[in-house]
């Protein structure tokens, strides 16, 4: 019987679900930094990292991704394996979340989820696009389909808030011009000079288009190490804090 409706009239199902959440729920998220990660890759293992670091940073943070929750030192498995829960689950653990005490909420975001409205009501300080590649399109039909659902994240910004995407996927451009008002970061690996790869050789770094290049600052990592205790990069570029 759900096959036979569509996806649109389904949509409308899911929106209302999510307005009475946020409402029930007293939009907690109001009360919290809310970063946004999402891309078809290494969200997860981004979330996690940003998490690391806030917490480093001696924040108190709360994280919803595909593998695991995390309310401040309490952690738990996500045995749903859904990367982003229905409306009403994520706006009661945001709730737990602010009643904690946490000063941030990460978020790792399906294009599903934005899709489906299942994020209304929640307004991002930060939005990052990792890549968008040829998945999920059994439900997004095509490429153009599932980049236009990643962008609804970017439209959930708040005014002088954060977009930050690789510059190395393409046309990162259509994620970072969606907030007018925004503070546009790129970042992308820059290979290390002893072992350039053939695409380094040849492009040296990312061709930034000149719709953005004047407002974008740059994040560089180099030297990228990778073994099984963890990772190890240096960073510069032009972001500044």
């Amino acid at each position: 019987m759900k096959k036979l409706i569509p996806q649109s009239i389904k949509n409308v199902y899911h929106l209302l679900r999510s307005i009475a959440a946020a409402v029930w729920f007293g939009f907690p998220a109001r009360k919290l930094k809310v970063i946004g990660i999402t891309g078809t890759d290494g969200k997860t293992t981004t979330a996690q990292m940003v998490t690391k670091i806030l917490e480093e940073a001696g924040r108190k943070v709360a994280l919803s991704s595909t593998i695991n929750f995390k309310i401040g030192s309490k952690e738990w498995v996500n045995k749903s394996k859904f990367t982003t829960r229905d409306a009403w689950r994520t706006q009661q653990f945001i709730r737990q979340a602010t009643l904690a005490g946490c000063d941030y909420l990460v978020l790792e975001v399906a294009s599903h989820a934005l899709g489906q409205h299942r994020l209304w009501g929640i307004k991002f300080d930060v939005a990052v696009i990792t890549n968008v590649t040829r998945e999920h399109l059994d439900y997004h039909k095509t490429i153009r389909g599932y980049r236009l659902a990643k962008r609804k994240l970017f439209r959930m910004l708040k005014p002088n808030a954060v977009a930050i995407a690789n510059l190395e996927m393409e046309k990162p451009e259509e994620f970072l011009t969606v907030c007018k008002e925004c503070r546009k970061v790129g970042f992308y690996k820059e290979e290390s000079a002893e072992k350039p790869s053939r695409e380094q050789v040849a492009n040296p770094k990312p061709q930034v288009p000149d719709l953005i290049a004047k407002d974008l600052k740059i994040i560089r990592a180099k030297d990228l190490k990778m073994d099984f205790t963890g990772s190890e990069f240096f960073l510069s570029g032009t972001a500044g804090d």
